[in-house]
């Protein structure tokens, strides 16, 4: 076994057992809560237990990033982000000409509004 497999499954037992913790507490807030007694102390004690739970988490996390392996790409990689590229600046383009057309006939029918309502009047 690795290091990285023996500091996750270490990991993954002490997450097992912040989340035992946790809803132990939470089972006695809400035995404390049905009697009317202050829970205070158990919500403290749970937020501190939330709390080491999202750092083992973001251990967790990290370790297992450690092991990822990153390689360039491939020139067919390249080659289908280069084709991708320019299907969007070609699909950027199209929209660009749409919205100006489309401004330029809002344009001329704002005019023809105007002129028309100058003849009549």
């Amino acid at each position: 076994m690795t290091q990285q497999e023996t500091a996750l499954n270490g990991i993954g037992a002490a997450i097992a057992v912040l989340r035992a913790v946790r809803n132990k507490l939470e089972a006695v807030i809400a035995r404390k809560k049905v009697a009317g007694d202050d829970v205070d102390e158990e919500r403290a004690e749970r937020a501190e237990v939330n709390r080491r739970l999202a750092n083992m988490r973001d251990l967790e996390a990290e370790i297992e990033a450690a092991s990822s392996v990153v390689s360039a790409p491939t020139p067919g990689e390249i080659a289908e982000t280069r084709k991708l590229l320019k299907k969007v600046e070609e699909l950027a383009m199209q929209d660009a000409m749409t919205e100006a057309g489309l401004d330029f006939l809002l344009e001329a029918v704002a005019a023809a509004r105007r002129t028309g309502s100058k003849v009549k009047a």
